[in-house]
């Protein structure tokens, strides 16, 4: 059958975590997540081109696991920590361990943008 992903997130469910994060007092940015199998680091060239399709970020999960969701039939929302600059963005160098640190960093957040989160729901 067709799978029409034109608008795969809920919008209820969107709104609901930029509340949550509000009442956390995080400034939650919504925007275009794209996706490029891992596990490896996306190379400048693959950085550029992405952009110039529109995407803010880019990840190596998320994408399939809608995609998946949606053709199931099952309301998606995603929420995404960003734990390093793409390659050619930065001087920064990209690692495996800082993209763990940088995630444990924000475990506390999410964790209560979360909570707040299925209060609404």
């Amino acid at each position: 059958r067709f799978l029409n992903l034109t608008s795969a997130y809920d919008k209820e469910i969107n709104n609901k975590i930029i509340e949550s994060g509000n009442e956390n007092n995080l400034d939650i940015k919504e925007g275009i997540y794209a996706w490029f199998s891992g596990p490896t680091f996306e190379t400048p060239a693959e950085i550029n081109a992405i952009r110039c399709l529109g995407a803010d970020v880019v990840g190596m999960s998320t994408v399939p696991e809608v995609i998946l969701s949606r053709f199931f039939k099952i309301r998606v929302a995603g929420i995404s920590v960003i734990t390093n600059m793409a390659s050619g963005l930065s001087e920064e160098k990209i690692s495996h361990e800082q993209t763990k640190e940088i995630a444990k960093l924000s475990e506390k957040k999410l964790s209560n943008i979360l909570i707040s989160l299925l209060r609404k729901i």
